[in-house]
């Protein structure tokens, strides 16, 4: 599991050690992703989470797009679709329903921080 125990009761500077080693692991996944590839200009994400907020962050709009050009999941989905597990479709009340693509392992994780 990727959850930390009691994240909710540590400092900041007790998380980042954590955060920056969970980044690690997660930014070989958004580096796979067409869609941030383009939207960072083929910029590689960074080493340090912290520098993170120096490339631009997409918006939905971007994502309905990408999501309409390359259905069911558009280009930001990370792994591949062989790995999707679950498909969680959201109500659209913002105009268009989104599809949302999780892993056994993103359920896991879904659940526990719900039950959080």
């Amino acid at each position: 599991m990727t959850t930390l125990p009691g994240a909710e009761f540590r400092s900041a500077a007790e998380l980042l050690p954590w955060q920056q080693a969970r980044w690690s692991e997660q930014r070989a996944h958004v580096a796979a992703s067409a869609f941030y590839r383009d939207l960072w200009d083929g910029r590689a994400p960074p080493a340090d989470l912290r520098d993170l907020p120096e490339l631009p962050v997409s918006d939905k709009a971007q994502l309905r797009v990408a999501q309409a050009e390359a259905p069911p999941f558009g280009t930001y989905l990370g792994a591949p679709e062989t790995s999707v597990a679950r498909l969680h479709r959201t109500s659209g009340t913002t105009g268009q329903a989104m599809n949302l693509a999780l892993s056994a392992r993103d359920c896991r994780i879904t659940e526990e921080v719900g039950a959080r």
